[in-house]
Formats: structure tokens, C-alpha cells, sequence
């Protein structure tokens, strides 16, 4: 792979280096797992994973959904509850490993995907509702008798 060239100056370091193209990274961004990732990055120590992220195509991003994709793999019934441990390992991981994109986790907002469910199931209700009424007017039979026929 090739190592991206932050600065040409030979006296510059590679965790140096490796800091400034993570900040560049993410200084656009808010969403806290992402910096969360980051900063244990910048507290790191290890001059291989430093190389590591210079490599191009390494990104925060790809290293934050391959994590995703790690805990997807324990999921059980949808939910997966892992240690910040456990996935600065797979973020270690996916840097020593070759794999530059990884395919985007689907990130949305707990407000928005809470909204679609509340819609899936208000349209199950109303079909369910269709289909009662349906049921209704079909069993009723016009000629038949009521008791409020003797009246």
C-alpha cells in the first residue's frame, strides 16, 4: 500500500504524521464515536500502527465501521453490546490489516429510526383494521333476521 506523505520533512515523526491526517479527518465531524476512536488513537503508542494509518485509505470512518461490522457478528436478535476494549481492538485490527473500505454501518438518529417503526406499525394497524372491517360487512347477510326484528 501506499504511505500517504503528510510533510517531507525527514525529521517529522510518524505518529506526528499520523495525528495530523486523522485531524484533518475529523475536524468536519461531530459524532462522538468517531472522535471517541480518535482520541484513543492520539494516546497511543505504537510506531507500526502509526505506518499503519498512513497507508492510504485508511480512514477513522472505515475503521469505526469495521467495528461496526465486528459487533454485527455478535449480535444476538439485533443487539450487540460491546467494551470501548474490544472495538479500539478491531480499530487496531482493521489498521494492520489490508482492508481499506469497509462497507458504511447505517448510522441514523435513535429519533428517526423510533419515527419509521412507529409508521411500520401504524400501517400494520390500519391494514389489520381494513381487513376486520372487510370481514365485517361480509358476514353480515341483509335477509337474515335480528332479534330486534321481533320488536
Amino acid at each position: 500500500m501506499e504511505i500517504i506523505e503528510i510533510q517531507t520533512d525527514k525529521n517529522i515523526s510518524n505518529k506526528d504524521k499520523a495525528l495530523k491526517k486523522m485531524l484533518k479527518e475529523v475536524e468536519h465531524t461531530s459524532y462522538e464515536p468517531i472522535h471517541t476512536i480518535h482520541n484513543w488513537l492520539c494516546d497511543q503508542d505504537d510506531e507500526e500502527l502509526f505506518i499503519s494509518i498512513l497507508k492510504s485509505g485508511k480512514t477513522i470512518s472505515n475503521a469505526f465501521n469495521y467495528a461496526g461490522s465486528k459487533s454485527r457478528e455478535q449480535a444476538f436478535e439485533g443487539c450487540a453490546m460491546v467494551e470501548h476494549d474490544q472495538v479500539f481492538e478491531w480499530v487496531r485490527e482493521y489498521y494492520l490489516s489490508d482492508a481499506t473500505a469497509v462497507a458504511r454501518v447505517t448510522l441514523s438518529d435513535p429519533g428517526e429510526r423510533a419515527r419509521r417503526n412507529l409508521e411500520k406499525q401504524n400501517k400494520k394497524l390500519k391494514n389489520a383494521a381494513v381487513i376486520k372491517t372487510k370481514k365485517k360487512k361480509n358476514d353480515i347477510d341483509p335477509n337474515q333476521t335480528t332479534i330486534f326484528d321481533f320488536m
